[in-house]
């Protein structure tokens, strides 16, 4: 999958409190021996389980797909005995009509490669006075990181979190689950082997629900999307918080952790656009200060230049 952009921003859209959240979070899950250092002008943002999120029919879609090609490969006589067996596996464990039985996570948070779309304003900013925080590449897709509760000696743990650039359609999907399998068995591209050198089938499937969790169905094609997603074991814990529909798992994200001036060149907020709404200019002016009085650059802030129809 190709896994560049041709901007060199992400946009999270979001409402007030979430963009307080985010530049101004009240506390990081883990304590270094120089907070201000290790986080700088770190952001935060919350990564759900994806099992959660909006319809899961949008998971399934994936499931289904990946699935059919897992299958494939677990009949296929080219195929050695071992994947074989391997993949058939797969194709059990990844059954979509079986999304809280799978035995792993996958949380993501979303993005969008435009930061200006009156979709992503209804859909995600609030429809009125939202915004889109604009992450540089560099910020995002290099040095993001997930807080895994519990899952060390010390407590909580931290892993690098993978951006993946949604793709959309069947067509598309089985593109990607044929690359998947591809790469299972060329021995290529997949980090599937445990320390002792042989197949490690949570991380193999980890990476399964990684490339599942990136392809969507073409209705949603017109969000642009890009996923910030990492994997982890149900037995460990995640963070609960009251979403739409009930209460969602999710795990905290660092953007640019690590930043400072000395270490990280790196800004973590490239632009951030205030939607279309009837205090436009006042929440320009009100970000700025936000922005400001937490070490970020104010002037990346522009207003929306969609008109608000009250």
């Amino acid at each position: 999958m190709d896994e560049t952009v041709n901007s060199s921003i992400l946009y999270h859209y979001t409402d007030a409190v979430g963009l307080a959240g985010i530049v101004n979070p009240s506390s990081w899950p883990v304590k270094y021996e120089s907070n201000e250092l290790a986080y700088g002008t770190a952001a935060k943002l919350w990564a759900s389980d994806v099992r959660y999120m909006n319809d899961s029919s949008e998971l399934k879609f994936g499931a289904e797909v990946f699935r059919e090609q897992f299958r494939s490969a677990s009949a296929d006589p080219a195929v050695n005995t071992e994947l074989r067996e391997v993949f058939g596996k797969l194709a059990s464990w990844f059954d979509p009509d079986r999304l809280f039985e799978w035995g792993l996570r996958c949380f993501a948070t979303c993005l969008c490669e435009k930061g200006n779309l009156l979709s992503q304003w209804r859909g995600y900013a609030g429809g009125v006075g939202g915004y889109a925080v604009g992450f540089s590449w560099e910020s995002i897709a290099l040095n993001t990181w997930a807080f895994h509760p519990e899952t060390t000696a010390m407590g909580t743990g931290t892993v690098p979190a993978t951006l993946r650039r949604v793709v959309y359609g069947e067509d598309e999907a089985t593109k990607a689950a044929i690359q998947f399998v591809q790469g299972v068995v060329s021995g290529s591209g997949f980090l599937v082997s445990g320390p002792d050198g042989k197949l490690d089938m949570f991380m193999l499937a980890a990476s399964a629900f990684r490339e599942i969790a990136a392809v969507k169905d073409p209705a949603f094609e017109q969000e642009h999307e890009w996923r910030l997603t990492t994997e982890g074991d149900v037995k460990y814990p995640a963070n609960l918080r009251a979403g739409r529909s009930g209460l969602v798992p999710y795990l905290e994200l660092a953007v640019n952790l690590g930043a400072n001036s000395d270490a990280q060149p790196h800004r973590t907020i490239a632009e951030l656009v205030v939607g279309p709404g009837p205090n436009q200019l006042a929440q320009v002016a009100a970000a700025r200060e936000l922005l400001r009085n937490h070490g970020h650059d104010p002037d990346v802030v522009v207003p929306s230049d969609i008109p608000f129809r009250g």
